[in-house]
């Protein structure tokens, strides 16, 4: 029985002297290449290649990015009796730059006339407002659009909401977040 216990002790001595041996591996490889803290207690941080191979643009991160161009986005929802219901938005282009032109849409269906559609943005430091108008359709069933020049950068903040009024006055608001 001795001589049992004996041999589990000198393979538990093997089975430890290779754990020790596969730590210290891990550790160097490890060490090789993050590198070594620059001060005891911290983390160190590669920093990426700041040179961009040709052909390639430095990407804004860790903004998102947009699409570029038209974007159409159809709406699903579960509205009750009564309430506006948003089928369609489309944006052209959804990713304007600051000083450049923009035209956003949006179909619209209610059972009642729609009186007034506005939208507002809001981006990195200004929120606006501006009017639609009812480009096709109906007032019942129709496509409200606008356009204008973008009037301030949305590298952060970007996103947009619809504000309808019905000929009851009765207002209804159609988040749409881009970013």
């Amino acid at each position: 029985m001795f001589h049992f216990l004996h041999g589990l002790i000198n393979i538990s001595r093997i089975i430890f002297v290779l754990l020790l041996l596969a730590v210290a591996s891990l550790s160097y490889y490890l060490y090789s290449i993050y590198g070594k803290p620059s001060q005891p207690g911290s983390i160190s941080v590669n920093r990426p290649n700041p040179e961009i191979p040709a052909g390639l643009i430095k990407a804004p991160t860790p903004y998102l990015l947009l699409p570029q161009g038209k974007q159409e986005y159809l709406i699903r929802s579960n509205p009750t009796k009564g309430d506006v219901v948003g089928k369609k938005i489309i944006a052209d282009p959804l990713d304007a730059p600051k000083n450049s032109p923009q035209t956003i849409s949006i179909v619209l269906e209610h059972i009642i006339s729609i009186v007034s559609v506005a939208i507002e943005i809001s981006m990195d430091t200004t929120t606006k407002t501006y009017p639609l108008s009812l480009t096709s359709g109906t007032q019942t069933n129709g496509t409200w659009s606008g356009s204008w020049t973008v009037a301030d950068s949305h590298n952060q903040t970007y996103s947009a909401k619809f504000i309808i009024t019905d000929q009851n006055k009765r207002q209804t608001i159609l988040d749409f977040p881009i970013k």
